[in-house]
This record gives structure tokens, sequence and C-alpha cells, in this order.
């Protein structure tokens, strides 16, 4: 009977080992994997401009959209010129102030949506009304305060090309894809491969009902790229009128940076939406003073008004010791993110290889 005994402990202890070396072995694996692999995560407040650089990233690594995603495109392209008129013409009301009487019947137009269904050209009954509702004066008064009731930044691009929009052989363009506004909510993931590196690209809704969301994906993190719009300096949230974007962007930046999940993390700041800056300092009612009291540059200066927030988010930073990669960024300019990601893909896979032992 001892004997017995002996044995199955023997078999037990040898089948003990060998479960033991299994799961060491897919440790070591799975350690291999994650030190050839680089996750990125795509963090800031709403409307930042996460999606376009993400969009941006498929354009410039030869990943481009399928026709089925082009198709979803062209519909949100309808949606985003209806729905953002119609947020004008709420606002006005909002606000006591009325279209012209002869433009009054084309607001039915974006009261009641058409429903575009796949390979349906845009409706052309469209064309004409919406026309009319950009040009009018009471249309065009209350989109010059955009930044006070968070309109949409693409209807200038947009509505300087309704005729070809609604041109029956219309497809997106590659700008327009980039210009197109739809509110990410969940998580998307994009891949590609540099120098033998898998990058994956996270972008996670920047409102704040999708902010808790975001834990789940903080595990393993090789770099944050950061996104905070230099032109929200006097703009309010889409969820809240009553909180400024740069001060939201701040906030979040701070509690980012500092964060526990993220000692090990590079962190990689994107300032961007410069284009929309340069054209609001130019405005005498819209001077960076007149929201944030203690900058002290020349009014309308670019370079002041940019030395100003850097320093602004740097000093939010309480790691001396953690470095702090900024870049100037206006996201549809995909030239110019080509030459920014360049640069922030040689830091990160510098950074990768340095903590393999490679270099």
């Amino acid at each position: 009977m001892g004997s017995c005994v002996s044995k199955a402990k023997a078999t037990e202890d040898s089948q003990g080992g060998t479960t033991s070396r299994e799961i060491d072995k897919q440790l070591r694996e799975e350690e291999k994997r994650l030190q050839g692999e680089v996750k990125l995560l795509l963090l800031g407040s709403g409307a930042s401009g996460k999606s376009t650089v993400l969009k941006q990233m498929r354009y410039i690594h030869a990943k481009p959209f399928a026709p089925d995603e082009i198709e979803d495109y062209r519909k949100i392209v309808f949606s985003n010129i209806v729905d953002g008129m119609r947020s004008i013409i709420d606002t006005m009301d909002e606000e006591g102030m009325q279209v012209a009487q002869e433009n009054r019947l084309f607001i039915s137009l974006v009261d009641n949506e058409y429903p575009i269904n796949t390979g349906e050209a845009f409706p052309l009954h469209y064309l004409y009304g919406l026309t009319r509702l950009w040009n009018d004066p009471e249309v065009q008064s209350c989109y010059a305060l955009a930044y006070e009731f968070a309109l949409q930044e693409n209807m200038p691009y947009f509505y300087a090309d309704l005729d070809r929009l609604f041109d029956r052989e219309y497809t997106p363009t590659n700008e327009d894809i980039l210009r197109v506004r739809s509110k990410t909510t969940g998580i998307s993931e994009t891949r590609f491969e540099i120098s033998n590196l898998t990058f994956r690209l996270f972008d996670v809704g920047g409102q704040r009902s999708e902010r808790r969301k975001w834990a789940s994906c903080f595990e393993n993190v090789t770099s944050i790229i950061f996104l905070a719009a230099l032109s929200d300096y006097n703009s309010c949230l889409i969820e809240d009128r009553d909180n400024n974007g740069m001060l939201e962007a701040l906030v979040l930046w701070e509690s980012i940076v500092n964060s526990q999940w993220f000692i090990k993390s590079s962190m990689i700041l994107f300032l961007n939406k410069a284009d929309l800056l340069v054209e609001k300092i130019q405005d005498p009612k819209q001077q960076i003073a007149m929201w944030f009291p203690d900058f002290s540059g020349k009014p309308g200066s670019y370079n002041d008004a940019v030395e100003y927030f850097k320093r602004k988010f740097r000093c939010l930073n309480h790691n001396i010791n953690k470095e702090i990669y900024v870049h100037v960024t206006t996201a549809t300019d995909q030239q110019q993110l080509k030459v920014v990601m360049a640069a922030v893909t040689d830091t990160i896979v510098r950074n990768s290889l340095r903590e393999m032992a490679i270099l």
C-alpha cells in the first residue's frame, strides 16, 4: 500500500512539474511577444482631434479605408451638414435670433433629416435650402460665435463645397474623411508594423461619458499620445457649455501625466488645431487674455500663444525626471502630421529597443 501511495505521489509531482514548466514557457512567450509590441493610447478631451490622427495613421501606413467604410463616411458627411445646421438653428432659437423670413421655409429640411441609403445620392432638394440657410446673415452671425455654443468646426469646409457633395457620383475624398465629425464611442484599435515592432494604437472616446472605459486599456502602455486643441482656449465643451475646453484638457492632462498607471510610459503631447488658433487670435474679440488673464504675450502672436500653452501643460507634470515630448500639430494636414509622427515613432522605437536592451 505504501508503494502505491509513493507511486501516486511521484506521478502527481511529475504532473505538477510539467504544468509548472508549461506555465513558465507560456509566460516567457507572452513576455517575448509583449517586447515586440508597442501599445499606444490616444487620449484627450472630446473633439481634440484623436480620431483624425487615427485616420491619418491609416493613410500614412498604407491602410486605406475599405469601400464599405468610405460609404459609411459618405452618409456621415450628409449627417454632418444637416445636423450642423440644425445645431445652429437651435442655438439661434435659444438666443432669440431668427433667419430671414424668406429662408424660414427651409428650416423643415434640418428638422427632419432625410435617411440616406447605401449608394443613394444626397437629395437635391436639400442643396438649395441648405445653401440659402448657410448664406443667411443671422446664421453667419450665430456661427461666428461657434466657440460659445460648441458648434461643428467642419461647417465652413463642407458648406464651401456643397455642389460637389451633392453630385450624384460623389465619393468622399481623404480630406473629407478627415474632416468628418463623429463621436467616438468605445475603443477602436489600429495596428501597423515599424522596425519589426507591432504598433497597437488605441483611440478611446474623449467625452466625459466615455472616460470610464479608459481603465480597460491602461495595462502595458508604451506611450501616451495626449491631444489638446489649442483653439479650445475660448471654447465650451460639447457636453457642458458652462466649462472651458482648454481648462478641461489641462485638468485631464494633469491626471494622466501623473497617473501611477503610466510611470513607465512615455508622454507625448500634441497641441492640436494650430490652424484654428491662428484664425481665432486674429480676431480682437477672441484674444487669449480674455479667457486666460495671466497670458502676457503679444495680442495676436501665434508664437507667444503656443509657448504660453506649452508652459501651462509642462508645469502640471509633477515628476521632474519624466520627459514630455511636445508637438504642435494640425491633424488635418497630412504632410505635417506625417513628419511629426515620423519623429514620434522614432522616439518610441528607440525607447522600446532600449527597454529590450538592443540599443
